[in-house]
């Protein structure tokens, strides 16, 4: 549970549903980002495990990510109450 709080914590992501295998792909994905700043690899440690495939790809697009992540609930009720304020001309 650490693992999935961090990440969505990471990724910015507040409804975040992963499956095992994605917290553990996302938790090499940051080790991985982790070592490459200290010009390391996965690979210089023979004794971790290697993952496989990392899918990133709604990761990627952050834009589209946080313009769904919009309360809509919220946001039509101020759409509701501001347009009822606007004067009629």
């Amino acid at each position: 549970m650490h693992l999935y709080n961090l990440i969505a914590y990471l990724f910015h992501f507040t409804d975040l549903h992963l499956t095992d295998e994605e917290i553990k792909s996302y938790t090499f994905l940051e080790i991985k980002k982790i070592l490459r700043s200290s010009g390391r690899s996965l690979r210089d440690y023979p004794m971790m495990p290697f993952p496989g495939t990392i899918d990133v790809s709604f990761h990627q697009d952050r834009l589209i990510q946080d313009e769904l992540s919009y309360d809509r609930i919220a946001l039509a009720e101020d759409h509701n109450k501001f347009v009822s304020n606007l004067i009629a001309e």
